[in-house]
């Protein structure tokens, strides 16, 4: 079981890519509306994870794992530097960190309330992320490349929505802690080796996350919440939300996907319609990773998750 612990070194899960350049995302129109909501639950992922275990776990926020290319689908570990506080303040970077098939730069930027939380965050801390000026680059060995940022941007015409992301990923750890996580923007764009767009999303939550639990004890569980995400190349949005009446909850600890609950998602813009994703327990027949699509026609069909935390 993966842990995120206070070391110099950091597991970055990211699932990698080879040198292909197919459109993965947008093979069939299934697939992308897929993965529009695999996007909004790797952002949940993300999360929850960051909190976790000790400040170290921020720095899954403006990490990626994103699906470039299917044929290959690995964790990478890189160390950082950065990591000590400078009062309330704290750079994480990668400094052209390289595996043996990809290669980060760039970091991020995290804000804490008050100089103890920066050192161990506890309950009652609050803490902002933002992307560094120039995002997190991962660049596969390929030559495909994915850009993860906070910058203010806005989504697809007609849509023309502004995302803050400057605002950057927040979240307040309650007395008994839980947390409360508001996405105020994050964009990511996948290209090619020839400049070619992959994919471009667009991210922000429209209501906080509610989080409670940890997945290293099997009761990591979002109550609540909503995620937006803009499919700017293909122009239409996902709205993906989590609900007490189905909670999400990741009740296997060494699988790090939901093992039960469901994301119901509403489509606006070229597609249209409603489709959820129900998770499955780990068994015999449906391994960590297993799920239910439900489509815009209502058919359901098996299908294997493929972003972690």
């Amino acid at each position: 079981m993966k842990k995120l612990i206070l070391k110099n070194l950091f597991v970055f899960a990211l699932i990698l890519a080879s040198s292909a350049c197919a459109k993965i995302e947008d093979a069939t129109k299934e697939d992308a509306l897929i993965n529009v909501v695999k996007s909004a639950l790797f952002e949940a992922n993300r999360t929850a994870a960051a909190d976790e275990n000790g400040a170290v776990g921020a720095n899954a926020m403006m990490s990626m794992a994103v699906t470039i290319d299917s044929s290959v689908r690995s964790l990478a570990a890189c160390s950082h530097t950065g990591f000590t506080c400078v009062g309330t303040l704290r750079d994480v970077l990668w400094n052209g960190c390289t595996t043996a098939t990809a290669a980060l730069t760039g970091g991020w930027k995290e804000e804490y309330n008050t100089n103890a939380c920066c050192t161990s965050f506890g309950n009652s801390c609050f803490v902002k992320r933002v992307s560094a000026t120039s995002g997190s680059t991962t660049t596969f060995a390929g030559g495909n490349y994915l850009i993860t940022s906070s910058e203010n941007h806005t989504t697809y015409s007609p849509s023309n929505v502004t995302i803050t992301g400057s605002n950057g990923v927040t979240t307040v750890k309650g007395a008994i802690g839980d947390r409360s996580v508001t996405i105020n923007g994050l964009h990511r764009i996948a290209k090619t080796k020839e400049g070619e767009v992959i994919f471009d999303h667009s991210l922000r939550s429209t209501v906080a996350l509610t989080l409670a639990g940890s997945r290293a004890s099997g009761t990591r569980v979002v109550t609540s919440g909503a995620i937006e995400v803009f499919h700017n190349t293909a122009a239409y949005t996902a709205l993906s939300t989590f609900s007490n009446l189905d909670p999400v909850k990741w009740e296997t600890p060494s699988c790090c996907y939901p093992t039960n609950g469901t994301i119901s998602t509403i489509y606006t813009g070229t597609q249209s319609g409603a489709t959820t994703i129900k998770f499955s327990p780990v068994t015999v027949a449906t391994p960590c990773g297993s799920a239910v699509f439900t489509d815009l026609d209502n058919r359901s069909s098996p299908i294997s998750l493929t972003q972690c935390e």
